[in-house]
């Protein structure tokens, strides 16, 4: 299961309190005076740590302005964990516009207003950051869950639970069932 999720779909309780909204006061650069959310979305891949924010950024009527990226660690660490030309990495760090997803007309203008957030409060990336390892905590016992269920099947060529040394198919499985009837 690898792609994205809203970080309110994963960690509900959250959401209120934590939500981030730019204000734009008075109509600039394209963009409409109002309220526009920030709706943090993370990896649901097991194997990634990228840590890294896909934000949408959402209008009160729930439009697509924005989606942007936030790579919070440095250069180094996504030097070592991506391993791409340096350009890629470049491109990574920070907030940048979302490579290969959807950008309204004025989304440079969210980007520059999202940096600038972050800049005047830096305990919002410490927020972003505190989702990101709250999220993956709770989608990798997801993960380490549904790893179990599956595993605690008993395959038909294993040997049997029952202690009896034959394979279960030859076993146990072959036994009927028994139907008590009244």
């Amino acid at each position: 299961m690898s792609g994205f999720s809203y970080y309110h779909q994963v960690v509900p309780r959250d959401w209120e309190q934590d939500a981030l909204i730019l204000t734009v006061n008075k109509t600039i650069a394209g963009v409409k005076a109002g309220k526009y959310m920030c709706a943090e979305m993370y990896c649901t891949d097991e194997d990634c740590d990228c840590r890294r924010a896909m934000i949408k950024v959402l209008d009160e009527d729930g439009n697509l302005h924005a989606t942007l990226s936030y790579a919070w660690e440095d250069y180094s660490f996504y030097r070592g964990w991506f391993g791409g030309d340096d350009i890629s990495i470049r491109n990574i760090c920070g907030v940048t516009l979302y490579d290969f997803q959807p950008q309204g007309p004025a989304a440079d203008h969210f980007c520059k207003m999202y940096q600038q957030t972050l800049d005047e409060q830096p305990e919002l990336s410490e927020l972003v950051k505190k989702h990101y390892f709250r999220f993956k905590q709770i989608t990798d016992k997801q993960h380490r869950d549904k790893k179990q269920a599956v595993s605690n099947k008993v395959g038909r060529n294993e040997k049997c639970p029952c202690g009896s040394g034959k394979k279960y198919k030859k076993c146990c499985a072959a036994k009927p069932e028994l139907i008590l009837l009244d």
